[in-house]
């Protein structure tokens, strides 16, 4: 996976840092897939939402930094260009 950079020309994750990318992914669409299916919903339970919501975005941003620590420190996989 690629990750542009601002001012740099980006990293790509391999092996284990990219599976775990992957799933920061998949948690940041199950947040923004949660939005929606709340406002289809026309039971009150907005609180559970919210609370999926909060859940999802810690995982997601923990499996983000997670998979960059582990990519510069531990694996050394990422290739800059």
């Amino acid at each position: 996976m690629y990750i542009p950079g601002k001012r740099t020309p980006g990293t790509h994750f391999h092996g284990e840092p990219a599976w775990l990318l992957y799933a920061a992914m998949i948690c940041a669409s199950l947040n923004m897939l949660s939005v929606v299916v709340d406002h289809y919903d026309i039971r009150n339970n907005e609180i559970n939402y919210k609370r999926f919501a909060k859940v999802t975005q810690f995982l997601g941003w923990g499996l983000f930094i997670l998979a960059l620590v582990l990519d510069l420190f531990v694996f050394h996989k990422g290739t800059r260009h």
